[in-house]
């Protein structure tokens, strides 16, 4: 590939918004840790890159809601399996399906959890 302003020169990086060729005489633009060829690609990158900061920043709120959710449900499900085998012994079923409910739902909020701490 060759250098987008230096014809004749091979490119050595290549810009991270239009892709174009940076050769070594070229004076490359760093933005967010990325190379761009001109203001108006370290800009775009810029921009890009406040945007999906901004996703993950979501994504992390929505990630502990769910852990959460899991939990706190799994609480509850373990809990009414469990007060079921006290109080209604004859719906032994239930209560264990209820019980085992529990238990998943708290194991899969506490696998969440630490595949995401891992993650971050």
């Amino acid at each position: 590939m060759l250098c987008r302003t230096h014809k004749e020169s091979q490119a050595n990086a290549i810009c991270c918004a239009c892709g174009a060729g940076i050769c070594n005489e070229c004076d490359p633009i760093e933005a967010s840790g990325k190379l761009a060829c001109c203001n108006n690609c370290a800009e775009i990158i810029k921009k890009e890159s406040k945007a999906i900061d901004e996703i993950l920043k979501k994504n992390r709120f929505g990630i502990a809601f769910m852990i959460g959710f899991l939990v706190i449900s799994g609480i509850g499900f373990l809990s009414v399996g469990l007060l079921g085998f006290a109080l209604s012994p004859k719906a032994f079923f239930a209560n264990i399906f209820a019980s085992c409910f529990g238990v998943l739902f708290v194991l899969f909020g506490v696998f969440v959890y630490k595949k995401n701490k891992s993650a971050a």
